[in-house]
């Protein structure tokens, strides 16, 4: 869930994730910002997120980090409501573990090991609503 602010064409993004079917506590919150390019009364939008994420207790202050590059499209249905959906790119970096858990069942385009910090990448995709 997500708030963003700004106008039409750049705008910020504070949100926060959650997962309520993992067994594990795993909840983050986010800070971003996009842009939105108009096509009429639709328009393609794109942002960058960034997640701290927190697995296995309420606050994790080791290294544990998403960062999600979206481009979207989005159709107005009306004046203040749209649907988007789009492909995303994400990045996990994280002390804590390798990250497989978070994407497409482990299925990642990079994934490497350096000392003691695990980088994972792998694309993704995206929908939801906006009022």
């Amino acid at each position: 869930m997500g708030l963003r602010t700004g106008t039409d064409r750049f705008y910020s993004i504070l949100a926060v994730a959650g997962n309520s079917e993992s067994t594990t506590e795993r909840w983050a919150p986010a800070v971003g910002f996009g842009a939105r390019i108009p096509v009429g009364r639709h328009g393609v939008n794109i942002d960058l997120l960034h997640y701290k994420l927190n697995e296995g207790e309420a606050w994790t202050d080791e290294l544990h980090m998403l960062s999600k590059l979206r481009l979207t499209f989005g159709a107005r249905l009306h004046d203040q409501v749209s649907v988007f959906a789009g492909v995303t790119g994400n990045v996990v970096v994280s002390r804590l573990n390798d990250g497989s858990h978070l994407g497409f069942s482990g299925r990642s385009v990079y994934a490497r090991k350096e000392g003691d910090t695990w980088i994972r990448i792998w694309p993704g995709f995206v929908a939801g609503v906006t009022f």
